[in-house]
Order: structure tokens, then C-alpha cells, then sequence
């Protein structure tokens, strides 16, 4: 499988899903990369979503003790993003704010349970970000597209659309890195615990050029 580069859309990550071997998921053939997990224990492969076709969903217990990550690092982004998706996340005591992607300190897509509500940020700087939030329902699959253009965030969940001017530039960090999906970090340690997703995902498309 050849790198990934910045003008090579078209990431799948979960349609047509299969577990080829303990702990590693591979996409369909139009895929542009593996994810790998060493920890396969938390998360399950699922029935598809409503909108027919052949997508199966990612299911994430929230026990998760590891996530997956890119086989083959991602572009950062320097110009525009856009995140395609549909999840769905249970309506339960414990659910609590969490990653669906990240990608390094530049950009994550997030779970905002207090709304509850889907959020695009992308960061300036180490301290300064940009968030946009737009609301979902609980126990109902939604279908997400957040997007950054360079000047502005737009979220649209459902129909409904979010936007807001960006504060700067996106923070463009040195060289390229892995994106990980249904948590902030890549393993459970003492000084950084991860949102951990707990929900399910599907349709998954990343576009960064």
C-alpha cells in the first residue's frame, strides 16, 4: 500500500469492514490505509447503519484499553478538511465527552455530552483554538459532516449547520502523523487518560488537503 498524500481523498475507514485477524480492522479495497489496534477487546463490528448498502458499523464500549490508528500516517492539513460521518451514541448515565477522530494537536472531531452535541476544533496554537458544536440526538444515528475551509468551521449534523470564522491559521506541526479514531490518544497512561468513545460509527470518509 503506497503513502498517503495530501491529494488523495477518498478515506474509508469502516464501510465494507471486516476483521481480517485478531485486532486488526481493514477497509474495503478503495481504502488509503489499515488500522491497526492492539487491544481489540472494547470495540466490535456492527450492523449496518440506516441508508442501506454494504457499511457496517464500529461499535466502542467505552472499555476500550487501546484504539485504532493509521497504519500509514495521515497528511496535516494545510488548506481545508472535511470529515464525513454517521454515529450514534447511546443515551446512558455514563457517557461522557469523547474523541470520534483526532489527528495530532491540529484538528479532532468530538462528542460534547452535556448538549449533546458533535464538535469540530482545530487548534492555533497549543493554547488557542477554534470550536464549532451542532446537536444531536441520543440513540439515533446521525449523519455528520464537519469541514474547516481555512477561514471558517462548519458542522451539519442532521440537517442543521453550525459555523464559525477561525481565530488564525490551523497549527501545522512538523512532518505528517497517525490519526486516531474513538479516542484522544493512542494508549491509556498514568498522565494523559483519553476520551474514550462509547457509540458507534460508520460511513467514515476523511478528506485533508
Amino acid at each position: 500500500m503506497s503513502p498517503l498524500h495530501a491529494e488523495e481523498t477518498a478515506i474509508w475507514l469502516a464501510e465494507n469492514a471486516k476483521v481480517s485477524s485478531a485486532g486488526i480492522l481493514i477497509p474495503d479495497d478503495v481504502g488509503a490505509f489499515n488500522l491497526e489496534m492492539t487491544d481489540a477487546t472494547g470495540v466490535t463490528i456492527g450492523e449496518k447503519p440506516p441508508g442501506g448498502g454494504d457499511a457496517k458499523s464500529l461499535v466502542f464500549s467505552g472499555d476500550q484499553t487501546s484504539v485504532f490508528r493509521s497504519v500509514i500516517p495521515f497528511p496535516s492539513v494545510v488548506g481545508t478538511l472535511k470529515v464525513e460521518l454517521d454515529a450514534m451514541i447511546p443515551i446512558e448515565a455514563d457517557v461522557e465527552d469523547a474523541t470520534i477522530l483526532r489527528y495530532s494537536s491540529q484538528w479532532e472531531v468530538r462528542f460534547i455530552a452535556s448538549r449533546p452535541a458533535i464538535a469540530l476544533i482545530v487548534w492555533h496554537d497549543s493554547n488557542i483554538f477554534t470550536q464549532v458544536n451542532v446537536p444531536i440526538e441520543y440513540d439515533k444515528w446521525s449523519t455528520i459532516t464537519a469541514e474547516y475551509t481555512g477561514e471558517e468551521l462548519i458542522v451539519t449534523a442532521d440537517g442543521v449547520t453550525e459555523r464559525l470564522a477561525a481565530k488564525d491559521v490551523i497549527y501545522q506541526s512538523a512532518g505528517e502523523a497517525h490519526l486516531i479514531l474513538g479516542a484522544s490518544s493512542t494508549k491509556l497512561m498514568d498522565n494523559i487518560v483519553p476520551r474514550l468513545l462509547k457509540g458507534s460509527l460508520a460511513n467514515i470518509r476523511v478528506t485533508a488537503e
